[in-house]
């Protein structure tokens, strides 16, 4: 809305979707702080409307049961990373419109969603495009009548979705230029991100769970395992289960598109496997798992009854005890924002930050990007994050040095001298010459630390000396 262009001016190693949507927002509504909660509300509504129709394609006997899956979906809490929220619904969609039937424009459609998919999270796409393609080929070889059309309906499919990408991504790519776009959303990505491997490797999977849990967040954790064994382990039990059916009937279809797609999701996130991003892709396991309990035995309205509470207390509690806790407001520029004690670093930085810079100032951070919406600050970052992991390329570091010399930036977020970055591998660290610069040119003014009971790290806030 500044101006500035995106992938060129200042780095975004996503798809320009969900700018897209948010820059609508601010068109209509004005730069408000309740934007991304109206964005969260209604991906959330919608996407448990999809999972619910598509669930209702295979689970006829039961109304309850075909709405459980949705009704699980619903009680996840939609802010962090709502670029692959909606990825995900663009991904139920294409599995809504090809459950009645797979012609040629019900093909097409699917297609265009996943590239709309593509639009918001690049993997979440290609990926749902890969599993669509091998469910036409599994069909087509459970039916002899489809096989002569299996090349017409795969190219339709291909071709919808890479002009849908094409479309959406035209404009961006001629403002920022080809060079740029392919740098950061192929480049860096691909290469450079999974350098950061305490958020990336198998090793993540199951890793965030705590030792002790306490009695009022036990629902939850039982949920989040619940998630973690679910998804990829029910595909793969399916697919035994599957081969030994030996079913051909339309349910039976419309159950392994939604497991091979289910899959191929479970696949777009693996080399990252946070709780988080397994629940995004979650919504087929749940469909399948809802399926396997239509039956009347105990187990099975056990199992139902329990995933029935475990949705209550998940929808019901975190609301209520976020409603119920101390809170302090703060009036910013954007608006006001209500904090935790917990997030008591980030209300600080904001007011220290709001008092002492201005409207449209420019200002650098080592890490994090939650700083600048609200205070109204301008970025020029040309990359997500400094730190001496390989992610940190040797030109970010230049870029940075000379963002701060031609701006003359006055206020930087750097790491206190008693918090130096990460570190991992000498050979990977390009990070010394800017932290030499930062040394050099800026002197240490604030430092923001959390409660004693927050995981969140202190924020330093460097200036200008002259």
């Amino acid at each position: 809305m500044g101006g500035e262009k995106i992938y060129k001016d200042f780095a975004e190693f996503l798809p320009p979707g969900t700018q897209v949507v948010y820059l609508l927002l601010f068109r209509l509504f004005g730069l408000c702080n309740w934007i991304p909660n109206l964005v969260a509300i209604l991906v959330g509504l919608i996407s448990t409307w999809l999972v619910a129709f598509v669930s209702r394609k295979v689970i006829r006997t039961s109304p309850f049961l075909a709405l459980l899956p949705g009704f699980l979906l619903l009680t996840y809490h939609y802010l962090g990373e709502i670029h692959r929220w909606l990825s995900s619904a663009a991904v139920f969609g294409a599995l809504a419109v090809l459950m009645e039937e797979r012609s040629r424009g019900r093909v097409i459609w699917s297609g265009v969603l996943c590239g709309l998919a593509s639009f918001f999270t690049q993997t979440q796409g290609i990926f749902a495009v890969a599993g669509l393609l091998t469910f036409l080929f599994w069909e087509s070889h459970q039916d002899r009548k489809l096989r002569q059309r299996l090349l017409s309906r795969a190219a339709w499919l291909v071709v919808a979705f890479i002009a849908t990408v094409l479309t959406t991504c035209a404009y961006f790519i001629w403002r920022a230029g080809m060079s740029s776009f392919l740098d950061n959303l192929v480049t860096f990505p691909l290469f450079y991100h999974p350098l950061d491997r305490e958020n990336f490797g198998l090793g993540i999977y199951f890793a965030e769970f705590p030792s002790l849990v306490p009695l009022s967040d036990l629902p939850h954790h039982a949920f989040s395992v619940l998630i973690h064994i679910l998804v990829p382990f029910i595909y793969i039990v399916f697919l035994a289960a599957y081969r030994r059916w030996n079913l051909k009937t339309e349910e039976s279809i419309r159950l392994m598109l939604i497991n091979i797609v289910g899959l191929f999701l479970f696949a777009s996130v693996a080399p990252a496997a946070t709780y988080f991003r397994l629940f995004t892709v979650s919504a087929p396991a749940l469909i399948i798992l809802c399926y396997c309990l239509r039956g009347e035995r105990w187990l099975s309205r056990l199992t139902t009854g329990l995933l029935l509470i475990a949705g209550l207390y998940a929808l019901a509690c975190p609301p209520m005890q976020v409603q119920m806790s101390s809170m302090s407001v703060l009036q910013l520029p954007r608006g006001p924002i209500a904090f935790a004690e917990s997030e008591s670093v980030d209300r600080d930085a904001l007011a220290w930050l709001t008092l002492h810079t201005k409207r449209g100032d420019i200002f650098f951070v080592g890490d994090g990007k939650g700083l600048f919406f609200p205070t109204t600050l301008r970025p020029k970052d040309k990359t997500v994050g400094y730190d001496n992991t390989g992610q940190t390329r040797a030109k970010d570091v230049q870029d940075a040095i000379e963002t701060l010399r031609n701006y003359r930036v006055k206020f930087i977020q750097w790491p206190p001298e008693s918090c130096p970055p990460r570190f991992y591998d000498p050979g990977e660290d390009h990070l010394q010459p800017l932290s030499e610069y930062v040394q050099m040119n800026y002197h240490f003014v604030k430092q923001f630390n959390g409660p004693g009971n927050s995981d969140a790290g202190p924020i330093g806030i460097w200036q200008r000396n002259e």
